[in-house]
C-alpha cells in the first residue's frame, strides 16, 4: 500500500487548531485571496462553530503530522443535509491520496448519519479539489447566495 499506510484520518481536537488554520489559510492565500471573515470565525473557534452545533473536522495525519483538514456540518437545523467546507491538503503532500482518504472518511460519516446531501461551495480555480469532487460524484448546482466572496461553483452529492 506503499504511502498510505502512513495517513490516518482523525477527529479534531484542539492540538490540532493552529495546523487547521495554517493549512487552510495557505491554500486560500496560494490563490490571492484575501481571507474571510467567515474563515477566521471557524479557525479560531471551531469548537462553538463546527463541533458545537454538530458538524465534525477531520484531520489528515501523515507520518502524525497534520496534513489536511475537512469540516462538514450541518446545513441550517436540518441535520439530514450538511455542508463540507474548510477542504485543505499541504502542498507537500498533495498527489499521496490524503485528500481521497479525507472526503472518503467524511462521505463515511455522513452515510452513518444517514445523512440525504452533501453540499460544497469552490472556486474553479481550485481544479485538483473539483476533480476529486467529481471523482466521488458531487454534481454542480445552480449558484445560490455564498458567505464567501471567492465562490464561483456549488456542488452537491445527493446520497439517498
Amino acid at each position: 500500500m506503499g504511502d498510505m499506510d502512513n495517513i490516518k484520518i482523525v477527529p479534531y481536537e484542539p492540538c490540532f487548531q493552529p495546523a487547521f488554520k495554517a493549512l487552510n489559510e495557505e491554500w486560500i492565500t496560494h490563490y490571492g485571496w484575501p481571507v474571510e471573515d467567515a474563515d477566521k470565525k471557524i479557525w479560531n473557534n471551531p469548537q462553538e462553530n463546527v463541533l458545537d452545533k454538530g458538524g465534525y473536522i477531520f484531520i489528515a495525519l501523515h507520518e502524525n503530522n497534520p496534513v489536511g483538514t475537512l469540516v462538514m456540518c450541518p446545513l441550517k437545523q436540518n441535520n439530514k443535509e450538511y455542508e463540507m467546507m474548510k477542504f485543505a491538503v499541504s502542498p507537500k503532500v498533495q498527489g499521496k491520496g490524503i485528500g481521497t482518504a479525507i472526503i472518503e472518511a467524511a462521505i463515511f460519516k455522513a452515510h452513518e448519519l444517514n445523512v440525504r446531501r452533501l453540499y460544497l461551495e469552490s472556486n474553479t480555480r481550485c481544479e485538483s479539489a473539483i476533480h476529486l469532487y467529481r471523482k466521488f460524484g458531487f454534481c454542480e448546482v445552480k449558484k445560490q447566495y455564498s458567505k464567501f466572496a471567492r465562490c464561483n461553483i456549488q456542488m452537491e452529492l445527493l446520497l439517498k
